[in-house]
């Protein structure tokens, strides 16, 4: 690809946006095509009805402030593509974007002459060029988001993960998950890998079984908020939130920027995750880096505010 807007047209011309392709088969072969490069670095994997993108924003902050060069895959972007991958709080360039998808040309190619069901979907091929970035940049850890589910979503395509994560349970894209809950949270548990600490922002008794139960049977331990780490809300105040955070750790009077009562559950769930995977690493969370990190997270477009011509703007994509 020489140019940005030549690689951005091919992306969402050749491999069509919003066409859903579930199953894992396609990215594998792609991934074992390009040498697998997502099993250069540990990866926390996180999913949910609500909140994964807060989360997976949170935890990404709070892996950098601690000196570890972290990648960030999300989606959907709001402004740009490069959004969606992202190392230590930088876009990936429009340079990058370019190279990535010029040596992923052969790999697609062959993969396209084998016909429709085998040519890889724009999510599958964005998600194997964020595993090929991270790999070049060194990354030492990865944060990567669910696009859609879990079980089958092409971000499972990872063979183990440091922390499993499930932010929440709702009904959402029941025709293809399922047109219950507890339908939705078997297929989001799907996620979860043999002995992966699994963190949890669900509350409700009967979903919590579901993954209770899934952890269990692959010797995976689970921390629930709630039960096994919390918040309180103290105060809150457009771009300054105040709680107290009991966990593995207990710090109190944290600030956080993202606004609403629900980023501080998120927030929770995201301290826990960090917990969890530096328990597995053997690394200790500083406080002064942690407290630092909380007020500079930066997530567009979730309630976000500004002021224009004297005005407060609101801005949010929920």
């Amino acid at each position: 690809m020489k140019t940005y807007s030549e690689a951005i047209h091919y992306l969402y011309n050749s491999r069509p946006y919003g066409k859903i392709k579930y199953g894992l088969f396609r990215i594998r072969e792609l991934l074992e095509r390009l040498g697998n490069p997502q099993e250069s670095y540990p990866i926390v994997h996180i999913t949910g009805t609500n909140g994964k993108g807060s989360v997976a924003s949170i935890v990404r902050t709070l892996f950098t402030s601690h000196g570890l060069k972290a990648g960030l895959n999300i989606s959907p972007h709001i402004t740009t593509f490069r959004e969606r991958i992202q190392v230590d709080g930088e876009y990936i360039s429009e340079d990058a974007v370019c190279r990535i998808l010029e040596s992923m040309e052969p790999a697609l190619k062959k993969m396209d002459e084998k016909g429709e069901e085998y040519a890889p979907s724009f999510f599958e091929v964005v998600t194997a060029m964020s595993f090929l970035y991270f790999k070049q940049l060194a990354c030492d850890i990865v944060v990567l988001e669910v696009g859609l589910g879990g079980r089958f979503d092409a971000s499972n395509v990872i063979s183990s993960s440091l922390v499993s994560v499930i932010t929440s349970i709702g009904l959402d894209h029941t025709g293809i998950l399922g047109d219950s809950e507890e339908k939705i949270a078997v297929e989001k548990c799907g996620i979860i890998k043999v002995n992966s600490p699994v963190v949890s922002g669900i509350t409700r008794p009967a979903i919590r079984r579901v993954v209770s139960e899934t952890a269990k049977s692959m010797g995976s331990p689970t921390f629930f908020i709630g039960k096994d780490f919390n918040a309180y809300g103290r105060e809150y105040k457009l771009d300054s939130n105040v709680f107290d955070y009991e966990g593995t750790n207990v710090y109190y009077d944290l600030i956080t920027n993202l606004n609403g009562e629900h980023q501080v559950a998120n927030a929770a769930v995201a301290l826990k995750t960090v917990e969890a995977a530096f328990d597995r690493v053997g690394k200790s969370v500083d406080e002064n880096r942690l407290r630092k990190a909380l007020k500079n997270v930066i997530w567009p477009g979730r309630f976000e505010v500004f002021s224009v011509l004297s005005k407060t703007v609101i801005l949010d994509g929920a």
